[in-house]
């Protein structure tokens, strides 16, 4: 059994990070939760990240050149060093966005700026008890930033809320039997639901009507992107239809359950099933509840994670948001970059890649090299020297199957490389030998015309002789003549020929 803390708070509240992965993209027109066709070179990602930047600073908190996200005394020096902004060695570029100064695409929507949008009415998830908290002066608690990860060519927008429950059972207790996180964008050919409909109410921001129990639903996730991050829509593509959540508390509002209870309660939170749905009665196996030291609870699963902690009185559970997010962010970006890596091995096409057309080999070998720049500088499994943010980021890399999906990468590329160079290798020494084969036709040409011209001038040579020795005779006789002059031009063109015959081959063999 687990003791589960039973100290209670002044609210019943807990911390919710919401992450919303992105794809970079050149610059094209469409929506953001369009499908996307990437190409593996993506041309025009810089000029894209280059004007996100510049539309990212203008929604920037006014006079905060640097950010920080996390308490980076609990992580090492050279992960610290990834979050940061104007740094060559950060992987992540952090732009703090502040919700007074983002305005709807359109004054058609009646909406305003989302921190005055969000903070005018009581704003309830859906038909639940659970609503988003207010800090005294009513102003709704709301930590909005964008993360631009430029090596991957991703990026990420974390909203942060403090929600509370007006119930005097546990949140997590509230947050099981709701499902607004499920569903946060639609898909090009899907429109999202009507409001006014069952499916809108239970993924929207709702209000209480008049009546009891009756709620109205005014606002959701997918209306804020769409109205609100309007002007990224040509540079960014969502490709999840459903949040990344990071739930963190300081307490629980509950007595001391079992540990299947609890892995119950955690799944239900995290994973958010149809609570309509006929459940079996075999135990659950997920998510494995990890239990660091005597005040820290930590589970995940593949939609989010849970950390539980008790801290002292006077602190908040910002200080725990610190403490959390950086892991929390870096085993995500993990997992997409492996997951982007494998969508673009899935476009590679399989009669290009066996003809060798388009520079196909160039394609693979760009992913086999970026697979390890990103592996190297992104791909880590030790983080923190706090044990327990350790043991919280390994269990995330577990539940993500970081190390699955590495080995699935490398090999699928390697042996696609391996093919393709033996693929090549093989035209190469079809090449080579047509090469040989031409050359030895050449030779034998060459040698055959050479026979011919010998042959010519052997027949000539003959000729030549033929009339020498007939003039030889009667040049002896003729008295007209001194002997000595006759031998003389006898034996003189002979003595030059042999004298020939030597320098050349003598001069060859030397």
């Amino acid at each position: 059994m687990i003791q589960a803390p039973n100290i209670h708070s002044k609210k019943n509240s807990i911390q919710v990070y919401n992450v919303f992965p992105f794809h970079i993209i050149p610059k094209t027109e469409g929506e953001l939760f369009d499908t996307i066709q990437s190409d593996i070179f993506n041309y025009g990602i810089k000029e894209s990240i280059l004007e996100i930047r510049q539309i990212l600073k203008k929604l920037n908190f006014l006079g905060r050149e640097k950010v920080s996200i996390g308490d980076f005394s609990k992580y090492y020096d050279f992960i610290s060093s990834h979050f940061g902004q104007d740094n060559d060695s950060a992987n992540f570029e952090i732009f703090s966005i502040d919700p007074n100064r983002l305005i709807p695409y359109s004054s058609d929507l009646g909406l305003k700026n989302l921190q005055l949008q969000l903070s005018e009415k009581d704003y309830y998830l859906g038909p639940s008890n659970v609503k988003l908290a207010k800090s005294d002066n009513g102003i709704i608690k709301i930590d909005t930033f964008i993360l631009i990860n430029s090596i991957a060519q991703l990026g990420y927008i974390v909203i942060g809320l403090e929600l509370e429950s007006t119930e005097q059972a546990s949140i997590l207790e509230g947050l099981s039997r709701i499902e607004f996180f499920r569903n946060i964008g639609w898909r090009k050919g899907q429109k999202p639901p009507k409001k006014g409909t069952n499916q809108y109410l239970k993924h929207a921001f709702s209000v209480k009507g008049v009546e009891e129990n009756k709620y109205i639903p005014e606002l959701s996730f997918f209306e804020i992107f769409t109205s609100y991050f309007s002007q990224l829509k040509d540079f960014i593509r969502f490709y999840h239809n459903r949040v990344i959540t990071l739930y963190i508390a300081d307490n629980i509002l509950y007595e001391s359950k079992e540990e299947k209870e609890l892995q119950n309660l955690f799944f239900d939170v995290i994973r958010v099933p149809d609570i309509n749905v006929q459940k079996f009665n075999h135990l659950s196996s997920e998510p494995a509840i990890i239990k660091i030291g005597r005040n820290i609870i930590c589970a995940a699963l593949n939609e989010g994670a849970i950390a539980v902690e008790t801290i002292n009185e006077g602190h908040d559970n910002k200080s725990l948001v610190k403490k959390y997010i950086p892991a929390f962010l870096l085993a995500i970006n993990q997992r997409e970059l492996l997951l982007k890596t494998m969508q673009q091995v899935s476009t590679l096409n399989p009669e290009k890649l066996l003809s060798l057309e388009n520079g196909q080999l160039e394609k693979v070998e760009f992913l086999k090299t970026s697979l390890l720049v990103l592996q190297l500088k992104q791909i880590f499994y030790s983080v923190s020297n706090t044990h327990e943010v350790e043991g919280f980021f390994t269990q995330l890399q577990r539940v993500f199957n970081i190390e699955i999906m590495l080995k699935e990468n490398e090999q699928s590329i390697n042996e696609i490389y391996k093919l393709l160079e033996l693929k090549k290798s093989f035209e190469d020494k079809k090449i080579s030998d047509a090469r040989d084969i031409l050359e030895k036709e050449k030779i034998e040409k060459e040698e055959m015309s050479a026979k011919i011209v010998n042959t010519i001038l052997g027949v000539i040579a003959c000729l030549g002789l033929f009339s020498f020795l007939k003039d030889l005779l009667p040049f002896l006789f003729d008295s007209q003549y001194f002997l000595i002059y006759k031998w003389f031009s006898i034996f003189l063109p002979f003595g030059a020929g042999v004298w020939l015959v030597w320098y050349m081959f003598g001069r060859k063999n030397n």
